[in-house]
């Protein structure tokens, strides 16, 4: 391409040329059937949170934002936006129980579920054609959830990123079926890093993901698509309840 830099093109030389020599496994004939699957993460131990809330409220994902348990609205959110049911990879009984209406559960053994990636790793026997994997703490608004769910139309993986105190947060991971191998290296070497008494964050295999050092808690542009609204997670009591204050405010 005219003015690309010279290692962008060996790039894209190199690209093509394994597109071109990669051995084909479609049957002929034979059509793929695409099963989407969305994979909410709700198995972590939570311990800032359980910290902070001296157990008065035991799990962040079961809060209530307007009046409406945090996971149900996620989930009543999709059921409007993906056909597929959505599996929620949990051991806590209160979120199962909470959820089995309209999600499947899977539980994990603690073996499985130690760091977020590994959780989302342990899940890759369900991931579907495309694959939604998000965290079950997050507050979506209708706009966020809808460009998470609008990437069926292709194109390479995509990290759901937004700005927060400590770094920018991950809120999403979307991939194909052919993109599966480089999800589970990414989230494999994140686990990996974890055991070396690191955090095995999914911030972590995003930048496994894209080349650059699992220390620095940066991300780039690369395979990213920024949230810049009023979408968050919920670490800590304290977030919670100051999202809920100031969103009394603004209703006021």
């Amino acid at each position: 391409m005219p003015g690309s830099p010279p290692e962008i093109t060996v790039r894209r030389m190199f690209r093509t040329l394994r597109k071109l020599f990669r051995p084909s496994r479609r049957i002929p004939g034979k059509v793929v059937a695409k099963t989407p699957r969305v994979v909410i993460l709700a198995s972590g131990h939570q311990q800032r949170w359980i910290v902070s809330s001296k157990e008065t409220i035991p799990h962040k994902q079961l809060v209530l934002v307007e009046g409406e348990v945090l996971l149900q609205r996620t989930l009543r959110q999709l059921s409007k936006r993906w056909e597929a049911r959505p599996l929620v990879v949990t051991h806590h009984p209160e979120i199962a129980k909470a959820i089995a209406k309209h999600a499947d559960v899977l539980e994990l053994p603690p073996k499985k579920r130690r760091w977020i990636s590994e959780t989302a790793l342990s899940s890759q026997s369900h991931w579907g054609d495309p694959t939604l994997i998000l965290p079950g703490d997050v507050y979506w608004t209708d706009d966020a959830l809808d460009v998470a769910c609008n990437f069926n139309i292709g194109g390479p993986i995509r990290y759901l990123l937004t700005e927060a105190a400590q770094g920018d947060d991950i809120l999403g991971l979307w991939f194909r079926r052919r993109h599966r191998s480089r999800v589970a290296t990414a989230l494999n070497h994140a686990m990996l890093h974890a055991k070396l008494g690191k955090s095995g964050k999914l911030w972590q295999s995003y930048r496994s993901l894209c080349g650059f050092s699992l220390v620095r808690h940066q991300l780039e542009a690369i395979h990213a698509v920024r949230i810049e609204d009023r979408s968050t997670d919920f670490d800590t009591l304290g977030e919670y309840l100051a999202f809920v204050q100031q969103r009394s405010r603004r209703a006021a």
